[in-house]
C-alpha cells in the first residue's frame, strides 16, 4: 500500500513539477522576473496543483477535511518544504555558472530536496485521517 501511495505521490509531484518549471521559465524568460521571484510565484501555483492531485489520487482513500482546510495545510507544508527547496536552489545558484542549464539544475535539485519533506508532511499532516 505504501509503495503505491509513493508512486502516486511522485506522479502528482511530476505533474506539479512540469507546471512549476513551465511557470518558472515563463516568468524568468518572458516576464523577466528574477529567479527568486519567479521561483516563489511558480511554487505557489505548484502547491495548488499538488494539493488537488494528492487529494484526488494519492490519498483518495482517506477521509478528507474540507478542501480549503487541506489547501491551507498544504500551503503550510509547502512553505516548510520550501526551506530545503530554496536552500538547495539558492546555494547552487551561488556556486554554479549563470546559464539557463545550470539554473534548471539548481531548480531540479531544490525540488528534489523539497519532495522528501513534502511527502512526510502530506502523509502525516495534510492528508491524515480526519475524525
Amino acid at each position: 500500500m505504501q509503495i503505491k501511495m509513493k508512486i502516486k505521490f511522485l506522479f502528482v509531484g511530476g505533474v506539479a513539477f512540469l507546471v512549476d518549471a513551465s511557470f518558472y521559465l515563463l516568468l524568468t524568460n518572458v516576464l523577466s522576473l528574477s529567479p527568486l521571484s519567479a521561483r516563489v510565484v511558480a511554487f505557489a501555483i505548484a502547491v495548488f496543483v499538488t494539493c488537488t492531485g494528492n487529494r484526488l489520487l494519492t490519498f483518495s482513500m482517506r477521509n478528507h477535511a474540507a478542501f480549503y482546510k487541506q489547501f491551507g495545510l498544504a500551503l503550510v507544508a509547502g512553505l516548510i518544504s520550501l526551506i530545503p527547496n530554496l536552500a538547495v536552489f539558492l546555494g547552487l545558484l551561488f556556486v554554479l555558472p549563470t546559464t539557463i542549464g545550470f539554473e534548471l539544475i539548481a531548480f531540479m535539485s531544490g525540488t528534489i530536496a523539497g519532495i522528501v519533506s513534502n511527502y512526510i508532511l502530506s502523509d502525516r499532516f495534510v492528508f491524515s485521517e480526519c475524525g
